[in-house]
């Protein structure tokens, strides 16, 4: 069974994805941005911190210059100096001349060990610096110095742990103006989620309901932008689909219908092969649709046989609906004939008959043309009619040799005018060995939208080897088929195909 659950609830959802990539990039920008400023003030408050020892030791050292004749001590005190930094005035042999933080001090020696010291007695250079650890109380200073008159050093001196607790308030300002602008981001990363995910989600429940074939649904995103194009474009979409399935449905029900018209349509058309005591049958029908404009059939009485082929102009479903109605009017016929067997009508009656039948049904827009033969099966008497349809043949088999025989008649086409002149009704013999081929115009059509067609010599040659080989009516269609197929290779004909093959006993 499968799970319609909202994926978006189920597990990490899109949104909670994007926020939680968002607070993981803040995180790693807040810790890279507070080592990079841990590093920046480092590096910026020492150098501040130097920048105020050499700036004020020189001002020391002016002092001391206007100051060394007049007094053994120096009264540097109305300096205005850091009180934060310490600052010495020792001669060449650490004598203490002044102490910044310690006046009593005065005229004693700085010990042996003094890193400053040191470094400034070995030093060529008038000034430098020096980060050192005081060895009394272990504790790190960063140091300068100052040479003065050749004889004194002014020793300056600012501890560590300052310029530490300097540097980690500035980044306690910084981590606290980070952490507020975090959590307004953050804040801002949920609104901004929620309403993206918002029309998302709407997306994402239509095309749900569109895959469980509901299309009761009105998205608006009320958004601009390529958010909001995505729903209207969607919207759109689903319309068209409920459209198009719509069409479908209509489609559907319509070639459902066709295949119903079709189905009835074959059941109008007799046997393919019809074998009776005093005749025997052979036909082939293929129509270009689903539903045809051929027709062919035949009617038995006690003494005659009445064969026809006819053809409705165009194929289809009007086409069909006619041949239809002329199913009808030959039903009529036959069991007019067969309940009175003398009163056989001739084939000029039969076409009279057949065009009111068309004329009512095609209204004079459709026309339909129609071979009608009538066989004495005692005298062998063969009378013909014709309304507009190709001549049907006759193939012998006499001592002159083969003969094809072709069956000439003139007549309009039924479905013209409401009355109709026929041509003339024509007679001749049809032996007991002959073949009557009854076909339409299909037989010879173009097929499959190519230029070739079956000829009517090669038929003809083909239907008189047939004849002179002694074959059966069943081998002779089948030889005819063949034919076709070599023609069209399978693809369905432009136009409807019947053809209709006779022998009498």
């Amino acid at each position: 069974m499968k799970d319609h659950s909202d994926p978006l609830i189920k597990g990490l959802s899109i949104g909670t994805k994007f926020v939680w990539i968002i607070v993981a990039i803040e995180t790693l920008t807040l810790f890279i941005g507070a080592f990079a400023i841990t590093l920046y003030l480092e590096n910026e408050r020492t150098q501040q911190f130097q920048q105020i020892l050499f700036s004020q030791s020189d001002l020391i050292a002016k002092e001391v210059t206007i100051e060394h004749d007049r007094s053994p001590n120096f009264e540097i005190s109305r300096l205005e100096l850091n009180p934060k930094m310490s600052y010495q005035v020792v001669d060449s042999e650490g004598v203490v001349y002044w102490d910044s933080r310690d006046p009593k001090r005065s005229q004693q020696k700085v010990s042996r060990d003094h890193v400053l010291f040191s470094l400034a007695q070995k030093s060529a250079l008038k000034r430098g610096s020096t980060d050192f650890t005081n060895p009394e109380n272990h504790k790190k200073f960063m140091g300068t110095y100052r040479k003065v008159l050749d004889r004194y050093l002014v020793l300056g001196a600012v501890p560590k742990d300052l310029i530490d607790t300097e540097i980690f308030q500035a980044l306690e300002y910084f981590l606290k103006g980070g952490m507020i602008v975090y959590g307004l981001s953050l804040i801002l990363a949920v609104l901004f989620t929620h309403i993206m995910i918002q029309p998302i989600r709407a997306l994402t429940l239509a095309v749900r309901k569109i895959a469980d074939g509901k299309f009761d649904f009105n998205l608006k995103s009320g958004q601009s932008g390529e958010i909001g194009a995505l729903t209207e474009a969607f919207q759109i979409m689903s319309e068209r689909v409920q459209m198009l399935l719509a069409g479908e449905a209509q489609k559907s029900r319509i070639e459902e219908e066709v295949n119903i018209a079709a189905e009835v349509q074959a059941r109008l058309l007799p046997p393919s092969e019809v074998k009776a005591v005093r005749f025997e049958l052979q036909s082939h029908y293929q129509s270009a649709t689903e539903t045809g404009g051929d027709y062919w059939g035949f009617i038995e009485t006690r003494d005659h046989l009445v064969l026809y082929v006819g053809d409705v102009t165009g194929h289809g479903l009007p086409s069909a609906f006619i041949t239809a109605g002329i199913r009808g009017c030959f039903s009529a016929l036959k069991y007019r004939y067969q309940q009175s067997p003398d009163q056989i009508p001739t084939t000029q009656e039969i076409l009279e008959f057949a065009n009111q039948a068309v004329m009512d049904m095609g209204g004079g827009e459709l026309q339909m043309t129609l071979f009608v033969s009538i066989l004495d099966l005692k005298s062998r008497k063969l009378s013909y009619s014709n309304a507009g349809h190709p001549p049907a043949w006759i193939f012998r088999k006499g001592p002159e040799g083969l003969q094809s025989i072709t069956l000439y008649s003139k007549g309009p086409r039924l479905g013209e005018s409401q009355v109709l002149t026929p041509g003339e009704e024509i007679s001749t013999t049809l032996e007991s060995e002959d073949i009557l081929f009854l076909f339409s115009d299909g037989l010879f059509s173009n097929h499959a939208g190519g230029s070739t067609s079956l000829d009517k010599d090669q038929v003809k040659e083909k239907m008189t080897e047939l004849v002179h080989s002694g074959a059966t009516l069943d081998q002779m269609k089948t030889s005819i088929e063949y034919l076709l197929f070599g023609v069209h290779q399978g693809h369905p004909p432009e136009d409807d195909i019947t053809f209709c093959l006779m022998r009498s006993s």
